[in-house]
């Protein structure tokens, strides 16, 4: 057994990297119903779309690029899938990055397909535009006169949806996917600036910045990487890639507990062995 743990030291890391792409791979292609209990500030958001009357609208921003989609992506569809479902329109949008635009207009088109809702009526999609605090703030007066046109260059003046949605006041929630800073500008913004209600989605390793903030109740609800993707689905009861996830996620972090506890066994006998 010491003979193992001496070898490890001398391991070559590619072995390690093969089995982590064992690990992460393999539960993609295997069926699995891994207990998911919701969290709750992903609760919190949910309930407060739940209850939301039919015709109200909510905003969606995309604030990310292709390299954070893996945890955000999974958040958006499950948010817009669950306003459709409730005939709640979506205004969706991607200011911050450039890259973000075609993920967040692929996200919200394809959850309107599914509930046959109506571009212009039921969703619209602005894409990416310059100039990012500035079109925040200038929405919250009149969003028409602010961003003009829709993805597709199409006047937002002659859209049904904005007959009724002048500005942040006709918006019930603003819900920032970010893999960024840009949830604060939101928060200055939206939330104290023209005191709207905000909500987050983030990837892992941001979610312990903004919790402050949900106790302050700057926003409402916060969904924590692929875990609060996981959590939304299991609220709206529709499998998508957040739930499909977990187990790879799951099983790369028992393997890398255990390398951890294997390689800091190693190092003290190795230590041992030459003092």
């Amino acid at each position: 057994m010491k003979k193992f743990f001496l070898n490890i030291v001398n391991l070559d890391r590619r072995w390690i990297f093969l089995m982590v792409a064992i690990v992460v791979s393999v539960p993609l292609f295997i069926p699995s119903n891994p207990p998911i209990v919701p969290a709750r500030p992903v609760q919190e958001l949910y309930d407060f779309i739940d209850a939301l009357p039919e015709g109200s609208t909510i905003m969606v921003c995309f604030d990310y690029s292709p390299d954070s989609l893996a945890e955000l992506n999974p958040m958006g569809r499950a948010i817009c899938r669950h306003a459709f479902s409730k005939d709640i329109n979506v205004i969706g949008m991607a200011f911050a990055w450039p890259s973000g635009s075609g993920l967040g207009q692929e996200v919200v088109s394809s959850a309107a397909k599914e509930y046959d809702k109506v571009q212009g009526k039921d969703w619209v999609y602005f894409g990416y535009k310059v100039g990012f605090a500035q079109m925040i703030i200038g929405m919250g007066k009149d969003i028409v006169k602010t961003v003009q046109a829709d993805y597709r260059g199409e006047s937002l003046k002659n859209m049904e949806l904005f007959q009724e949605v002048k500005n942040y006041d006709d918006v019930s929630i603003v819900i920032v996917l970010a893999a960024g800073g840009t949830v604060q500008t939101y928060i200055y913004f939206v939330n104290t600036m023209y005191n709207r209600p905000v909500s987050a989605g983030v990837t892992a390793v941001m979610a312990a910045d903004y919790y402050p903030y949900l106790q302050t109740g700057q926003l409402i609800g916060l969904l924590n990487g692929m875990k609060g993707a996981a959590d939304y689905e299991k609220l709206i009861n529709i499998k998508g890639l957040g739930t499909r996830g977990i187990p790879s996620q799951n099983w790369a972090h028992i393997m890398i507990i255990i390398l951890i506890v294997v390689g800091n066994i190693a190092y003290l006998l190795e230590k041992k062995q030459t003092k």
